[in-house]
C-alpha cells in the first residue's frame, strides 16, 4: 500500500471512530466495518474483549 493510501485510510478510520462508541455492546455485531476489523485483529491475536457483567469477585476480595 502506498504512503498516500495509508494516510487516506488513517484519516477515514479516525473519522469513523470519532463518530462511533466502540465500547457499546452491540457496536461490533451491527457494524460491518467493526466486524471486519475484529475478525482481522482476532486472526493475528491482537483483539481483547472487554469484561462485561459482574465484576470478578476473586480480585475484589
Amino acid at each position: 500500500m502506498k504512503q498516500d493510501k495509508q494516510k487516506e485510510l488513517l484519516i477515514m478510520l479516525e473519522e469513523f471512530f470519532s463518530d462511533h462508541d466502540i465500547n457499546r455492546r452491540d457496536f461490533i455485531s451491527k457494524n460491518p466495518v467493526a466486524t471486519l476489523l475484529k475478525k482481522k485483529l482476532s486472526s493475528i491475536g491482537r483483539w481483547k474483549n472487554l469484561p462485561r457483567g459482574k465484576p470478578n469477585t476473586f480480585i475484589s476480595q
